[in-house]
């Protein structure tokens, strides 16, 4: 069942909503446009975050996959986890 969840969710697409700032300064901050929440993103959630407007999950997992040495599986598994959790925050948007 696992993987046949991560085969359909490769072809959704993600947006990014406005943000109304990103800083860089030693932690990566995203706050958000309507609510001011701040988000503060590890080094690996950083880099998943920068790349994914407007291109599919399975676009993103295959960036991933080129700049990290780490099993497909687990990377797939790691991104759409990392995905849900800005969806239900509000900084990403899946269409």
């Amino acid at each position: 069942m696992e993987d046949y969840v991560i085969d359909v969710m490769k072809s959704v697409v993600l947006e990014k909503p406005k943000v109304q700032k990103i800083r860089e300064d030693g932690e990566f901050l995203v706050v958000r446009d309507n609510n001011k929440k701040i988000v503060i993103l590890n080094v690996t959630g950083k880099e998943i975050y920068k790349i994914c407007g407007g291109l599919s999950i399975g676009e993103v997992i295959s960036k991933m996959k080129s700049e990290y040495d780490v099993e497909a599986k687990k990377l797939s598994i790691d991104v759409l986890n990392f995905v849900r959790d800005m969806e239900r925050k509000g900084l990403l948007v899946l269409r």
